[in-house]
């Protein structure tokens, strides 16, 4: 629109006479904002748009990176979930139904092989409190997708949208808020929770597949 003013003004407009008197004035003025519009733009390209799209590309294998760290955490509470219950059948999904996951952990609770008093989760060869597990899952993940937005908020809006959401489901929540009464045994996984736990672990695999569906676009 700018170099549209400008060409008028200066190549044909210059050569027609004013039809009032503050005409040329008026075009002089208009031309010379115009030109500064460009110059700015100009400016803004060179100084600011190059330079993020360079960053962007700069930080892009790191956020892949992480982006994967959490998608193998992810991974290994389903395994090790998967594991200690010992299923009939094992789906191999980014997704696990709030019904599979009931159906697991119900299996981990009916589990004669216990920490006394509660069920347990086998984690690298050794079992663990499940929720003690989950938690200790959790904020690893947490740790990485705040450090994922913070390098990436200026560049990769996607990302951001996406590990926030994350962050913000409700098992995240809870499990933050209640850390203490987690780790100190008041709060465990029961047959009076457990199906809200799959629910919410479900919420969880479903806000981790959009962070596999980026990682492939990226």
């Amino acid at each position: 629109m700018a170099i549209a003013i400008i060409i008028t003004i200066d190549f044909w407009l210059i050569n027609i006479p004013e039809r009032v008197r503050w005409g040329s004035e008026f075009g002089i003025i208009l031309s010379s904002l115009s030109m500064a519009y460009i110059a700015s733009f100009i400016f803004y390209i060179v100084t600011i748009h190059i330079k993020s799209v360079r960053d962007s590309k700069n930080i892009q294998p790191y956020l892949k990176k992480c982006s994967i760290e959490v998608l193998e955490i992810h991974s290994g509470i389903h395994n090790s979930i998967i594991n200690s219950a010992q299923p009939r059948i094992h789906i191999n999904d980014v997704v696990f139904s709030k019904e599979y996951y009931l159906e697991l952990l119900t299996k981990i609770l009916n589990s004669s092989n216990r920490i006394d008093p509660i069920q347990s989760i086998v984690f690298s060869q050794i079992r663990v409190n499940s929720l003690e597990f989950l938690i200790s899952q959790i904020k690893v993940i947490q740790s990485i997708l705040k450090d994922c937005i913070k390098v990436s908020q200026y560049h990769h809006s996607e990302l951001v949208k996406i590990s926030t959401a994350i962050l913000d489901t409700e098992i995240f929540r809870y499990m933050t808020y209640n850390e203490y009464l987690i780790t100190q045994k008041i709060v465990v996984l029961d047959s009076n929770n457990v199906e809200i736990f799959a629910g919410w672990l479900n919420e969880f695999d479903n806000e981790i597949n959009y962070l596999f569906e980026y990682i492939k676009k990226i």
